[in-house]
Formats: structure tokens, sequence, C-alpha cells
């Protein structure tokens, strides 16, 4: 990886965030996935709680948050589309997709939420661009957000971040410099 590209969220990332979630100790949260040919699809979120019955007490797992995944032809993240558990119906409730498109250098992020009247999710309402200027030390996120599909995304912040940020991440350790806003 050299200077001049954002770190690119693929199987292996999304994978090590599963693992790293399963084998966290005290969480409240229990996990399953489906795989299809060694790509992570499908994470499923449990909520923990004790069940007593009797003298016994059982662990009981409730239905929280479920994650789809889908990844382009060269095995980096495409989307991922996130529901909820809803009790009252007993069923998956859609929230939201994040689409991720890959540029060198950049990687874009933009969040479209789920419209249950015309069952179909809007145009993205949340941009999030990743971007590594060449030549430089510095990486930069832009945050951005439109209030309507006829509305032009409009700058809400822009973070300068070490270009290390971006490696230590994907070595799964946090660096020690601040960060700079930008407004």
């Amino acid at each position: 990886t050299t200077a001049t590209q954002a770190q690119t969220i693929t199987n292996e990332s999304v994978m090590k965030t599963y693992q790293d979630a399963v084998l966290a100790e005290n969480s409240e949260y229990a996990y399953n996935a489906d795989f299809e040919n060694g790509m992570l699809t499908t994470q499923y979120i449990y909520r923990k709680s004790q069940s007593h019955r009797g003298k016994n007490a059982c662990m009981m797992l409730t239905p929280h948050v479920k994650h789809c995944y889908s990844y382009d032809a060269e095995g980096r993240l495409a989307t991922r589309t996130t529901y909820f558990w809803n009790n009252t119906a007993d069923d998956w409730q859609t929230m939201y997709r994040l689409d991720y498109s890959y540029q060198p250098g950049v990687n874009i992020v933009e969040c479209s939420k789920w419209n249950a009247i015309s069952s179909r999710f809007s145009l993205p309402t949340e941009r999030m661009v990743y971007e590594v200027k060449a030549g430089t030390d510095n990486g930069f996120v832009s945050s951005y957000h439109r209030k309507n599909d006829h509305s032009d995304f409009k700058l809400t912040n822009t973070l300068n971040i070490p270009v290390s940020y971006f490696y230590d991440l994907a070595a799964d350790s946090l660096p020690q410099q601040d960060f700079v806003t930008q407004q």
C-alpha cells in the first residue's frame, strides 16, 4: 500500500471486525454469521439476557441487528444493508444501506435510508469521503449531508488525519497523533 491509496474495506476487514466482536469478553451481545465462498455475507447480532425458570437459569438470545454484505469483483465491500429486529412484527425491518465506492486515493461511503412506504431506498442523504493526498502525510475524512433527494450535498465537517491512521486501522492499532478539524 502506498501513501496515495486510501484504506479499502475487504472481506478480510469485515471478518476481522466480526471475529473481534465474537471474541469480546463480557459482551451483552452474541454473534452468528453466514458465509458464501469464504465471504462473510450476513452477520446476526443477538442481545443476551438471563431467563430463570424454577431453579434453572438459561441464556436467552433475542435478535437485535442484522448486517448483509456484498462485495465487488475485487473483493472489496460494495454494500452493507442493516436491519433491526421488530418485536411486534417478529421480523427483520430494513433500516439503511451503506454503498462503498473506490477510486485511486479516494473511498466514498454513502448512506441511503429505507422508505417503507415506497419499499425502496432513498437517494443517499449522508456521504463520507476518505481521501489520501498524494505526496503528503495527511488523509482527509469529509462528511456531507443533504436534506432530501432534490438538494445538493453540503460539506458538514472535514478531519485532517495522519495517513498512518489509515494504515494503523488495518494493523488494528490506533496512532497517538491528534486529529485536527478543518472548517
